[in-house]
Formats: C-alpha cells, structure tokens, sequence
C-alpha cells in the first residue's frame, strides 16, 4: 500500500510540482501600466471572463487606478505594487458579475489534487464609487475553455473555492484557501462570485455608501500541486479582522476527526458553528461548556469548512481543510 505515496510523488514530478500553474497570479507584470477604468486585459496572462474587471497598479500616477488610492477604494496590494477587482453583486441589474479568467500554465491532472488559495479584499470609500455592500462567496472556477458570462445566462452555482463569509474589514487581505481534485483536464481558471442572487445575502459594508454594489480586490491566486506554493490558510488571522488567536485545530488538514480547542479565558457558554466554502452551515453546537469540540469529518466533503466560535470574550474563527484519508 505504500505504493501510492510513492506514485503520486512521480505525479507531482511530472506537473511540475513547486511551481503556481497561474501566470502572473501576483498581477506585477503588466503590457502598459493601467490609466483607467476596464484595464484587466493590461496585466500579464489575464483579462475578462465578465464585464469589465479592473486592474490596479501603483505605477498610475493619475490614481484613478492606482495602489493604494483609487476610483473604488484605498489598498495597498498584497504583494507587489498590483492587484485586480470587480463587482461581485449589484442591487441592479440581476446577476451583475465581473469575472477574471485566465489559461494555466498546464492542464489539472484528473484524479490529483491541487491546492488553491487567493487574497480578497473589499472595498469601499473611492472617491468615484463608494460600495454600501458587501458578499461572500466570490471564489475559484475551473473550465476546459475560456470562460465567458453574457449576464444574462443562469450562474452556475457552483465553485472549487469560495469565500464562506463576506469580507467586512477594508483594512486587510483575507486568504481563502482549499484543496481540489479535479474529474477533467481543467485548462483554464476564472476568478469571481458564480453565485446566484438568489443565494447571496447582501451585508451592509459602509452605511455611508452611496453606490449599491459590492466590489473586491484581489491578488496572488495560486494554484499548485505544493502547498508551499500557495497561502493555505488554518487560522482566521488569515480570513478575518477577528484574531483566531487561542483556537486551535489538531489536526489541519484534518481527517477522520480533529480537535478544536481554546483557552478558557474566553469564557463560557461558548458556541460553534461549522459552514461549508458555500456558507451553507454543516454543524452547531451550542451551550459548550468547556473548551474543546472534537469534530468527526468522516461525513465532511474534502474542501475548507469554516469555524466560527462565539464566546463571552468575543468571536474566534478558522479554517479547517478536510481531506480523504492519506
């Protein structure tokens, strides 16, 4: 049976393992530096999978599209001097979606797992836009062509990775991250909310906000067959402005089971509530009265599941990444 470790490192060997198989996944390297509105296509290996996506860049002296300052918002990128963005929902018209996309550097290998992960940050307060909203759910999509949403088609409700919550802290980047074996030869990749409407929940970001969309950014999306590649996250200090700090996940990638543990200066009654990268809630638990939960993830599709812990001391919260038994 130790065949298949072995196997899979000569898989790993032959996608070229160590290496993001998204080009240009920082948004450093750029055609012409962007000088306006609609400018995805000018960062290297990118452009529009809907609507008309944004690319930021500091080298825009105009600000109008620049880093930190801009039309939509104030944010120094992640990494770099560059990020991309986009609406991720609208109040009107329906459906309203602004999409990346981009080709892979090669083809998924069907039946290998990949790990993924990207930055989102959300934005409000430009001083052309002003966002009142903000969504979760914007996410990783894999294709065999380039993708393409007319915004008038169904979405197809569906996503490898998806953001469980919305952003709601403009002063960072939130890391989401997960694991996916692909069933195809994925050769491209599209970046954005493939949500409906009808399942998003629209979350006040800026009372003051005047436009009537929610808008990210976003930067170093990642996909590899290392997962020192990519920024795969085990805490919120990652995904949230709440400090997961004291929560602990034993083990992460967990299968089987895990223990999620926390200090008892938190206080009690605590409670649990375990969502799925979709936000749709798997298990609660409620009324914990000491601090440790262990969870059984032998029911868990692979994938990130997101914790949220409420305590009398405040919310804790983090990412676990289910996986199939090694």
């Amino acid at each position: 049976m130790r065949l298949l470790p072995a196997l899979f490192l000569l898989l790993l060997a032959r996608t070229g393992s160590g290496q993001n198989l998204v080009v240009n996944g920082d948004f450093e390297q750029f055609n012409t530096c962007p000088n306006f509105w609609n400018q995805l296509h000018q960062a290297t290996g990118w452009s529009s999978a809907g609507l008309s996506p944004d690319y930021f860049n500091s080298c825009d002296t105009t600000a109008f599209v620049g880093a930190p300052e801009n039309v939509v918002g104030y944010q120094h990128a992640a990494s770099g001097f560059g990020y991309a963005g986009g609406y991720t929902w609208c109040e009107f018209p329906p459906n309203r979606r602004e999409l990346l996309r981009t080709e892979l550097t090669t083809p998924l290998l069907p039946g290998v797992p990949v790990y993924l992960s990207m930055k989102v940050a959300a934005a409000t307060d430009g001083f052309l836009e002003n966002m009142h909203w903000t969504v979760a759910g914007v996410g990783m999509r894999f294709t065999m062509a380039p993708l393409w949403y007319d915004q008038m088609s169904p979405l197809p409700d569906q996503a490898v990775l998806s953001m469980p919550t919305a952003p709601t802290d403009t002063s960072i980047w939130y890391v989401v991250s997960g694991t996916y074996t692909p069933d195809s030869a994925y050769a491209h990749l599209a970046v954005g909310n493939f949500f409906s409407d009808s399942l998003v929940t629209p979350v006040v970001l800026n009372p003051a906000g005047t436009h009537p969309c929610a808008y990210v950014y976003i930067d170093d999306v990642c996909v590899s067959y290392d997962p020192d590649d990519c920024d795969m996250v085990s805490s919120l200090a990652d995904l949230s402005s709440d400090s997961g700090a004291g929560l602990s996940i034993i083990p992460n990638p967990a299968w089987g089971s895990c223990s999620i543990t926390w200090p008892s200066s938190l206080g009690y009654p605590a409670h649990l509530v375990i969502h799925d990268a979709t936000g749709r809630c798997i298990s609660v638990f409620e009324q914990l009265d000491r601090g440790e939960v262990l969870i059984d993830t032998d029911c868990f599709l692979p994938g990130p599941y997101h914790l949220l812990l409420e305590t009398p001391a405040g919310h804790r919260s983090a990412t676990v990444i289910v996986v199939s038994n090694p």
